[in-house]
């Protein structure tokens, strides 16, 4: 949410803007690039797929929707579309790059907190809280969590080796739908990029 909200920002202020994006799960790899956190970091929510439906990729800028489904077409029911969580971030965080480059959004690998010299200093106009349940803009701004109660999930994230031959692989998304549709109890969400959860 906050990268896009970022993107269409940037492209609807241009150089009139100036975003500054804070995020403690990027860090700066030996080659200086910044990347997200993964497996290697312990870092496994990556793995989890998300259906987005069409309804909101329509609201999306072509520009994001082009870099965001590039080569997946892929649809579990007519509305919708299946992309790993991977997938999401990686794409947005590309499509970031151009306007880092140009100096419109500047990166910060960590999370905000009371000690952030933007915060000290006080030298921003707006302020988005895009950091979850557990949001230190909403607690830092003194707002109140309204919780409609809480539902637990248990899920199990997979990733098929590249070595395993299609043939081999896990049943089709058609059946995925089948299988899910017919129980309540298990959600098989997967992608043809061979992950799933």
């Amino acid at each position: 949410v906050g990268l896009t909200f970022a993107l269409n920002l940037t492209m609807m202020m241009g150089k009139n803007a100036k975003i500054i994006i804070y995020e403690g799960r990027w860090f700066v790899d030996g080659q200086g690039e910044m990347r997200w956190q993964d497996e290697k970091q312990g870092k496994t929510r990556r793995d989890q797929v998300v259906t987005l439906q069409d309804h909101v990729i329509e609201q999306m800028p072509d520009y994001i929707k082009q870099g965001l489904f590039r080569n997946i077409e892929e649809r579990v029911w007519p509305t919708s579309r299946n992309i790993p969580i991977r997938e999401v971030e990686d794409r947005l965080f590309d499509l970031l790059k151009p306007f880092v480059h140009n100096g419109q959004i500047e990166l910060v690998p960590e999370n905000l907190n009371e000690q952030s010299e933007c915060l000290i200093k006080g030298n921003f106009d707006i302020l988005v809280g895009a950091d979850g349940a557990n949001s230190f803009v909403r607690r830092y701004c003194n707002i109140q969590m309204i919780s409609e109660g809480l539902e637990y999930a248990c899920g199990v994230a997979y990733n098929i080796p590249n070595d395993v031959p299609s043939s081999e692989a896990p049943l089709h998304q058609a059946m995925n739908c089948v299988l899910t549709v017919s129980q309540t109890r298990y959600l098989v969400n997967s992608s043809t990029s061979r992950h799933g959860y």
